[in-house]
């Protein structure tokens, strides 16, 4: 098999307001330039960018950064091997895009962008390298008073669903436990889809997963499998199922999976494509007939007009009501044979 790499990693960490300049600075340099596996190439304050001779060469020590004075307030940057660290307050306009500064407008902002094309194609040097973002996280959370951070890898393609705090692409989070509590009936049933839950001095968990898996493909099987799990684990109507742009590779995917869905016909009259649908008891409708059901809806049948519902009939009550969440989250119509043979809505 290909290995198929992320196009990017994304670490991204937000302090809260509280620690000097000095403080960050010493942070950075005990655990990124002090790392044996950080190899520094260069180093300078934000503030030059673009100077003649505004890089210095190498890694700064602790007294280097506290040299810049003011310009250490204004932020400044370590680039090196494996990844590197900008460091800059953060900005009031910031929160409004909240992957940059998790919605907070003031605290101090630590983040890098990895280009994984820099890296050789093998599976190692991806997984050291996450390993080595994921360790510049968590040693934030021991040391700074962290507001949010995240690990996340990037690439062409995206499968959804997307649950409420588990975006598709995050391996590492950082999230209060009051989140998880408000978004899920049962905590649990988000905690247990990670391969690592750390508690937090605020109160809250770093929660990790798939710090092990480099192919992409791989990894997309895993965040697909963990999104459904929390689909039908999250409160109603927080996931999110637009957004699917899935690679050849990815549909292929999807298109390995058992389809527990018959098509019966579309009805000119009422413009409604039906289904019926019989699901193992210890199984659920996979992934394909969800966006099967879901891309129906809004869809054109040649010489017969456009779709406005999408029916499915599930042979008795107990199947409907286990398949229900997803299936009224994406607009679809449910129904189920009665005891009498009856064909019934089920009733939110």
């Amino acid at each position: 098999m290909t290995l198929e790499l992320p196009s990017n990693l994304f670490l991204t960490i937000v302090v809260h307001p509280g620690p000097e300049p000095a403080e960050i600075a010493s942070f950075v340099r005990s655990t990124l330039v002090e790392d044996p596996r950080f190899v520094p190439w260069y180093w300078q304050a934000l503030s030059e960018v673009g100077e003649d001779d505004g890089e210095r060469e190498g890694a700064p020590t602790l007294s280097d950064l506290v040299m810049l004075g003011d310009d250490l307030e204004d932020g400044y940057l370590v680039q090196g091997k494996p990844t590197g660290l900008t460091i800059e307050p953060v900005e009031e306009d910031m929160a409004e895009d909240f992957m940059t500064s998790f919605g907070a407008e003031e605290g101090w902002l630590l983040h890098t962008r990895t280009v994984t094309a820099g890296l050789p194609k093998e599976e190692g040097a991806l997984l050291e390298t996450m390993a080595f973002h994921a360790d510049l996280l968590r040693a934030a959370v021991r040391q700074l008073p962290v507001h949010r951070a995240a690990l996340r890898r990037v690439a062409q393609g995206s499968i959804g669903p997307f649950p409420p705090l588990a975006r598709a692409d995050t391996l590492v989070d950082v999230l209060s436990m009051a989140e998880i509590r408000r978004d899920y009936a049962d905590p649990q049933d988000f905690l247990r889809v990670w391969d690592r839950v750390d508690d937090t001095d605020a109160g809250g968990v770093v929660v990790e997963r798939g710090l092990t898996i480099a192919d992409e493909l791989a990894w997309k099987r895993r965040s697909l499998d963990d999104g459904m799990t929390l689909a039908r684990a999250a409160q109603p109507g927080l996931t999110r199922w637009t957004g699917r742009r899935p690679t050849q590779r990815e549909q292929a995917m999807l298109e390995e999976a058992e389809s527990f869905i018959t098509p019966l016909g579309y009805n000119a009259q009422t413009k409604t494509v039906e289904f019926t649908a019989v699901v193992p008891a210890d199984a659920h409708l996979p992934p394909i007939d969800l966006f099967t059901l879901q891309d129906w809806l809004g869809a054109n049948v040649e010489n017969a007009g456009k779709v406005e519902r999408v029916v499915v009939t599930f042979p008795d009550l107990a199947a409907a009501e286990r398949e229900a969440q997803p299936l009224r989250e994406i607009g679809v119509v449910i129904q189920f044979y009665a005891d009498d043979a009856s064909v019934q809505p089920l009733v939110d």
